[in-house]
């Protein structure tokens, strides 16, 4: 802390102690407002995902002050509830991110439809629970809004897309090294959707939980620690 005057070890500790009080309070009036919840029912896009990307950053500090205050402090997790049909990869991407970086814990909780660019983004979070009726679909990266000023442009984004299908590729292998690397590949690589549910976004690993009780809606804080179903090695399927 930098002062104009001279203090004492024992003012300049009383200052600090001031300063983090007032912190503390911000950060108590900042959660209040924010809640812990995110309900993600749109089409993700740029807009979607800047204000997600602050929530999770916003929770994140609120927390830090925190642990600041009482090391023994125990962070509350965020929940997002997923029903979308997909979007932009980049910003997806910019998701997917906040959520690994974030010390605080985010469980992911599929209500209904977990199209495209949403299956990598539940995929991301560090806990993931469907409902008995949720969808989930994957496919390859979608070129059809692309349009070029010439043909050359129109290779260049053509060839972005391509990086984007692989980073998908490389993201759905590393998150989930159970799954023959095949299988998605052949997702990937076809040119339909490939739709799939509850049940088996369990045995690949997509979802961790299939909680039927959610049917009914239960706080997050009750949802308690469960051991995951184990994932068994699932071979490729031809599409």
């Amino acid at each position: 802390m930098k002062l104009n005057r001279k203090v004492t070890a024992e003012q300049e500790e009383f200052l600090d102690l001031e300063e983090l009080m007032k912190e503390l309070t911000l950060a108590e009036e900042k959660e209040e407002a924010l809640g812990r919840d995110i309900l993600l029912f749109t089409e993700i896009t740029r807009e979607v995902a800047s204000n997600v990307v602050a929530f999770i950053r916003e929770v994140n500090e609120v927390d830090d002050l925190r642990e600041k205050e009482n090391p023994n402090y125990v962070r509350q997790p965020i929940t997002l509830f997923i029903d979308t049909y997909g979007g932009e990869v980049s910003a997806g991407f910019s998701m997917i991110t906040a959520i690994k970086q974030s010390r605080t814990k985010v469980i992911g909780v599929v209500t209904g439809n977990c199209y495209s660019m949403g299956v990598p983004l539940f995929v991301s979070c560090h806990e993931r629970h469907t409902t008995s009726f949720a969808t989930y679909m994957l496919h390859s990266v979608s070129v059809e809004s692309i349009e070029g000023r010439s043909i050359t442009d129109y290779k260049n984004k053509i060839s972005s897309v391509e990086l984007h299908q692989e980073a998908m590729r490389k993201f759905l292998r590393n998150e989930l090294p159970d799954v023959d690397p095949q299988y998605f590949d052949n997702i990937l690589d076809a040119d339909k959707d490939s739709f799939f549910l509850a049940d088996e976004a369990v045995e690949l690993g997509i979802a961790q939980y299939n909680d039927y009780e959610l049917l009914k809606y239960i706080p997050t804080s009750e949802l308690g620690e469960k051991n995951p179903k184990t994932n068994r090695k699932w071979k490729a399927k031809g599409h």
